[in-house]
C-alpha cells in the first residue's frame, strides 16, 4: 500500500512538472508574444539613451522604446522618422528639423521641439564630444520646428545626428524625466517607439507591449520579451524547447546545430560591425608592445580564415583595417597573410625567439570563442596569455575609462562611416582611443570640415593605410552575427535596415498574422545630405534601374541559410519579388544583379519570374559561405568567385567589356554583397570579361581561385 502510495506521489509530481513546462512552451508559443533571447545581459542603463556608447547592441533595446529624428529605417540608412523632413541650408552651417504632427509619447505627453532640444543637450555618450564642439547652439523655432547652428559646416553632422554612430537624436520627454529623475527613468522608461515598457528584471528579461500609436505602424505582435541569456548553450536549448523565437549570436557547433535541424533557420546579418585585436600598452615605452615588430609578428600570427570558420562558420571575411568594408571611406585592405615563420622571426629580432609572457587577453563578452581563437594563435608563436573575462558592460566602461591592460578584443558594430569610426577609435581624443599619433590626429581635423568627398575619402584612406603602416591594430574579421529562428518566425525583418544589426522589431511576424503596410517616411525637403556612398555617374545609371516600373524598391532582406539545395520557394512576396516576376523575355542579353544575402532559396524565388529564359548563370560574392556555393553548383548554376563586393558603376563596365547590358534589381549603396544572374549561359570570355574587373579587389577568395589556377 505504502508502495502505491509513492508511485502515485511521484506520478503527481511529474505531472505536475510537465503541466509547468507545457504551460510555460505554450505561453511562450502564443501568438500574440514573441521572445527573444540576447547573448547579453540587458542593464536598465540602456533604458536611456543619454549615455550609450559606441556599440550596436544597446539600439537592440533604444529603437524598440525610444524613437529619434532622423534614424536608419526599412530600406533606408538614414530616413525622417519623428521628422517629417529636414534641410540643410547652402553654407552647411543650419539644419532645419520640422517634426510630424501628432506625435505623443506613450504616457500620452506630446512631443516637440523643446523635447528634441532637451535630449540633445542632456546626450552624454559616443560623440557627444564632437557634437557639443561643432554644435554652436540649437534653436527651438516653434513647437514643431528646431534648427541646430553649427560653427563650421560639418559634412558629418547627419551621420552622427540621424544614425546609430550616436544616440544623441533619440527623443525622451523632457517634463517626464525631470519629474523622475535619471534613476525613475530607467526603472520605468517613457519613449516613442513602437513598444512601450512593462516590466524588468534585473539580470533577467525585460517586458514591453505594442504602442498603438506609434507613427509608422501598429506592431504585429503585442508583447516583446527580450531575455539577457549569455550562455550559448542555454539560447540554443531556448530555441529549441520553444521558450525563445529568436536567438542571437549562435556561434561555431551551436550554429551548425540550428542549421541541421529542418525545424529552425539559420540567418546571419549584414551590418557594420568589426573584431579586432587592441594594443593599450604599444605607447608605452617600456611595454613589449611598443615595438611594432612584436605587434605584426601578432598580425602574421592570426589564422583569420580559421577563426572564421571557428566562430562564424565562414560567413565572416577577414579583415585587413578595423574599418569595416560595407562602410563608405572604408580602405579596402588586404588581411596580413597567416604566416607562423614570419611571425617567429619577427619575434626573434624583436628579441623574443621564446616567446613572453603577454598577461591578460581579455575579448568584449560574449565572444568568447573568438577570443580564444586570437590566444590559440598567440601560443602558437609562444606569446602566453591568460583569457579574462568580464561582463559587457563592465567591459565597455573599463574600455572607455582606458583601463583594460594587456590585450583584449574589440568589436564594434555602430553605424556610420570610416570618419565616425577613426574619430572614436584611432584619433587619440576619441572616446574609446587607446592612443594615437599627432600627425593622425591633424588628418582627423582635416577630414572633419573637408566638403569635398574625393578629398575627404583620401584623407580618411591615408589614416587607414597609416594605422596599416604603424600596425595599430590587429584586424581579425568583419562580423557577421548567426541568428536562430524558431519554427512560428513568418518575417524576421532582419537586415530590413541596411547595415543594422536588429530587425525593425514593428515588423516582425508570426505564422499566421497579416502583415501590415508601413506607412513610409516622406524624403527630406531639402538639401539634406544623404547617408548613402558617393556614386559616379554610372552609379547613377544603375540606380534608376533600381525601380522597375510601378514597383518599388527591394528592401535588402535576409534569407535563411537552407537545409536543402533545392529549398522550396517562400511564400512570402514583397513588392520586388513580384518586380522580379515581371515579362523578361526580351532580357536575352541582360544580367540581373540580386544584392543582399544570396542563398539558392532567395535565387529560386527570385528567379521564378524568369520563367521564360532557359538558364540561369551565377556569380558568387565574397561573403558566401562555401556550402551556399556547393549548394549553387549542385542546383546547376554556376558561380565565379572572383566576382565580389562592388559598385553599380563597377558592374555596368564590366557589363559592357563583356558586351551584355546590367540590370539592377537592388544596390542598398556603392558597395553591397550581390549575385549576378542571366538568363543564359555566358561563354567563358565573357564571363572572363566579368571577372577581370574585380580581380583588383580585396577579396580573399580571388586570391585563393587564382592561386589555384597557378
Amino acid at each position: 500500500m505504502e508502495h502505491n502510495n509513492r508511485i502515485g506521489l511521484l506520478l503527481m509530481v511529474m505531472g505536475l512538472v510537465l503541466g509547468c513546462l507545457q504551460g510555460a512552451q505554450a505561453q511562450s508559443q502564443s501568438p500574440e508574444r514573441l521572445v527573444v533571447a540576447f547573448n547579453f545581459t540587458i542593464p536598465p542603463s540602456w533604458f536611456d539613451p543619454a549615455e550609450t556608447p559606441a556599440q550596436i547592441v544597446p539600439f537592440s533595446i533604444l529603437y524598440a522604446l525610444h524613437d529619434a529624428v532622423v534614424r536608419p529605417l526599412p530600406g533606408e540608412r538614414m530616413a525622417p522618422a519623428l521628422a517629417a523632413s529636414w534641410t540643410e541650408s547652402p553654407d552647411g552651417r543650419t539644419y532645419e528639423f520640422k517634426l510630424r504632427q501628432g506625435l505623443r509619447f506613450h504616457n500620452g505627453a506630446p512631443c516637440t521641439a523643446e523635447d528634441v532640444e532637451y535630449s540633445f543637450t542632456r546626450y552624454k555618450g559616443a560623440g557627444a564630444k564632437e557634437l557639443q564642439a561643432k554644435v554652436q547652439r540649437v534653436e527651438v523655432v516653434d513647437p514643431l520646428t528646431i534648427r541646430f547652428h553649427l560653427r563650421e559646416p560639418w559634412p558629418d553632422f547627419m551621420t552622427f545626428y540621424g544614425t546609430t554612430a550616436t544616440a544623441a537624436g533619440i527623443v525622451v520627454p523632457k517634463k517626464y524625466l525631470e519629474q523622475v529623475g535619471e534613476d525613475g527613468f530607467q526603472k520605468a522608461p517613457v519613449g516613442l517607439g513602437p513598444y512601450k515598457f512593462v516590466s524588468y528584471t534585473p539580470g533577467g528579461e525585460l517586458v514591453l507591449e505594442a504602442y498603438d500609436g506609434y507613427w509608422r505602424k501598429v506592431p504585429n505582435i503585442k508583447r516583446l520579451i527580450m531575455k539577457g541569456v549569455p550562455e550559448g548553450t542555454t539560447r540554443l536549448a531556448m530555441l529549441k524547447t520553444g521558450e525563445a523565437d529568436i536567438a542571437f549570436a549562435m556561434e561555431g557547433q551551436m550554429a551548425e546545430e540550428v542549421q541541421r535541424d529542418s525545424n529552425f533557420t539559420l540567418v546571419y546579418t549584414l551590418h557594420a560591425s568589426g573584431f579586432w585585436l587592441e594594443f593599450p600598452e604599444q605607447w608605452d615605452p617600456k611595454s613589449v608592445w611598443a615595438d611594432k615588430r612584436v605587434r605584426l609578428a601578432v598580425n602574421y600570427a592570426l589564422d583569420r580564415q580559421a577563426i572564421n570558420e571557428a566562430a562564424c562558420l565562414g560567413f565572416c571575411p577577414p579583415a585587413g583595417v578595423i574599418v569595416p568594408r560595407v562602410m563608405e571611406y572604408a580602405l579596402p585592405a588586404e588581411p596580413i597573410p597567416y604566416n607562423l615563420q614570419k611571425a617567429k622571426q619577427l619575434l626573434a629580432e624583436a628579441g623574443y625567439p621564446n616567446g613572453f609572457d603577454a598577461g591578460e587577453l581579455t575579448p568584449i563578452p560574449p565572444f568568447f570563442m573568438v577570443g580564444e581563437a586570437v590566444l590559440n594563435s598567440l601560443q602558437a608563436i609562444g606569446i602566453r596569455a591568460r583569457l579574462r573575462t568580464m561582463e559587457r558592460a563592465a567591459f565597455l566602461t573599463a574600455w572607455r575609462e582606458k583601463k583594460l591592460r594587456g590585450l583584449f578584443v574589440a568589436l564594434v558594430g555602430a553605424a556610420g562611416n570610416a570618419a565616425t569610426r577613426v574619430t572614436t577609435f584611432v584619433c587619440s581624443q576619441g572616446a574609446f582611443a587607446s592612443g594615437g599619433y599627432p600627425d593622425i590626429d591633424t588628418l582627423c581635423q582635416q577630414q572633419a570640415v573637408e566638403r569635398n568627398r574625393t578629398q575627404r575619402e583620401a584623407l580618411l584612406h591615408r589614416i587607414q593605410q597609416l594605422t596599416i603602416e604603424r600596425v595599430m591594430y590587429a584586424p581579425i574579421m568583419d562580423f557577421r552575427t548567426l541568428v536562430g529562428l524558431g519554427p512560428r518566425i513568418a518575417e524576421h525583418a532582419l537586415d530590413t535596415i541596411p547595415f543594422h544589426a536588429w530587425p525593425a522589431w514593428e515588423d516582425v511576424r508570426l505564422k499566421g498574422q497579416s502583415a501590415e503596410i508601413p506607412s513610409q517616411p516622406p524624403r527630406p525637403a531639402g538639401p539634406a545630405p544623404s547617408p548613402s556612398p558617393r556614386r559616379d555617374a554610372a552609379d547613377e545609371a544603375g540606380v534608376a534601374d533600381v525601380r522597375l516600373k510601378g514597383k518599388s524598391a527591394e528592401v535588402p532582406s535576409q534569407s535563411p541559410l537552407p537545409v536543402s539545395p533545392a529549398p522550396s520557394p517562400s511564400p512570402r512576396r514583397d513588392a520586388a519579388d513580384e518586380a522580379s516576376g515581371a515579362d523578361t523575355s526580351g532580357d536575352q542579353d541582360t544580367l540581373v544583379v540580386l544584392a543582399g544575402a544570396v542563398t539558392p532559396q532567395r535565387l529560386q524565388r527570385k528567379v521564378s519570374g524568369y520563367r521564360n529564359l532557359p538558364h540561369v548563370i551565377g556569380f558568387s560574392v565574397q561573403s558566401t559561405p562555401q556550402k551556399t556555393l556547393q549548394e549553387l553548383a549542385a542546383a546547376g548554376g554556376y558561380f565565379n568567385r572572383l566576382l565580389s563586393v562592388t559598385t553599380v558603376g563597377e558592374l555596368q563596365r564590366a557589363g559592357q567589356a563583356a558586351g551584355v547590358n546590367i540590370k539592377i534589381i537592388s544596390a542598398p549603396g556603392r558597395r553591397f554583397h550581390s549575385i549576378v544572374i542571366t538568363p543564359r549561359r555566358l561563354p567563358d570570355p565573357a564571363a572572363q570579361a566579368l571577372s577581370s574587373v574585380f580581380r583588383q579587389m580585396p577579396n580573399p577568395l580571388a586570391r585563393q581561385q587564382q592561386a589555384q589556377r597557378h
